[in-house]
């Protein structure tokens, strides 16, 4: 039987700063792990990263597995947000992190007990929500006051530390350029947009397939992109079909393209710039897909 290593650790608030996971309040549950804070502020952060897509009346609910998200949806019902984020990937939500965009109703909270969570996040709960969570006497209930952005983003390295400013994407879709034979729709267009955020929160080589404002499935951490977008429709399945598909980077080979096709993608978002990229649109008209660059790429480490 393997022995749990102990590791010392702690969690530093910044001066001045009153929001954000570090300065949450438990209201139940046994107490946070290191990873647990680490889970619960990429939950945090990527359910509260669509305002620019999403109105201020759209619940987003993210489901969190080691830092990827797993499970991400917008709608104007947060429990069926929640449904929809669940079902981008049932299986790896189990042990996961749940991240919301607003106060968790007690019709939510009745729909989550079907699933286990080590963590709940949100900027608020009903009171009705707060005893359905009760039953679970493990599972952490976290209350989030917003935070200002991060100036600066710092990783450790030996001999000293990395610093830069954080990836933000600011750019409208209305800059992007049509570069396929085919135009998109605008239900295409719209699920771009946030596939195209989506991405930037999944670690590189990051694939996403959505669709409705869904999370399908993702492949996240390859070294090979055309192994990210083969497990990327391997995970969304039949939901494959239909979905588009964004890129957190360019293609280097029209192997992507083809597995995208194969799984059932029919439109493609990518920042573009490889010196293959003639021979990547070409395939895309090939399979009759629609492809749009970008101009920006977004690697996450």
């Amino acid at each position: 039987m393997a022995r749990t290593r102990t590791q010392t650790g702690g969690i530093y608030a910044t001066p001045g700063e009153m929001g954000g996971i570090v300065n949450a309040n438990q209201l139940h549950g046994i107490d946070m792990s290191y990873l647990n804070y680490f889970d619960a502020d990429a939950a945090w952060v990527s359910a509260n990263s669509f305002s620019l897509i999403a109105s201020e009346q759209e619940h987003c609910v993210s489901i969190v597995k080691h830092a990827n998200p797993c499970g991400l949806a917008i709608d104007g019902d947060q429990s069926e947000a929640y449904l929809k984020a669940l079902a981008g990937d049932p299986v790896s939500a189990f042990g996961g992190i749940v991240g919301f965009n607003s106060k968790v109703t007690g019709e939510t909270a009745e729909a989550m007990l079907g699933t286990l969570f080590d963590v709940i996040v949100a900027p608020g709960f009903e009171h009705e929500a707060l005893e359905i969570f009760r039953r679970r006497k493990r599972t952490r209930v976290i209350q989030v006051t917003p935070s200002s952005a991060p100036l600066l983003t710092v990783r450790n390295v030996t001999g000293g530390v990395l610093v830069q400013q954080p990836d933000e994407i600011s750019e409208s879709v209305t800059s992007w350029t049509v570069v396929s034979k085919k135009s998109p729709t605008d239900d295409q267009l719209r699920d771009m947009a946030f596939a195209w955020k989506a991405c930037q929160l999944v670690h590189s080589n990051a694939i996403v397939f959505a669709k409705d404002f869904a999370l399908q499935g993702m492949g996240a951490g390859q070294p090979n992109r055309a192994i990210s977008v083969y497990l990327a429709g391997r995970s969304a399945g039949e939901n494959a079909k239909g979905c588009v598909m964004a890129s957190d980077a360019f293609f280097p080979f029209p192997d992507g393209i083809e597995n995208a096709a194969n799984a059932g993608a029919e439109a493609i978002v990518q920042p573009g710039g490889s010196v293959k990229d003639s021979e990547v649109i070409a395939a895309a008209d090939r399979l009759g897909l629609v492809m749009l660059f970008t101009g920006t790429r977004h690697f996450y480490h």
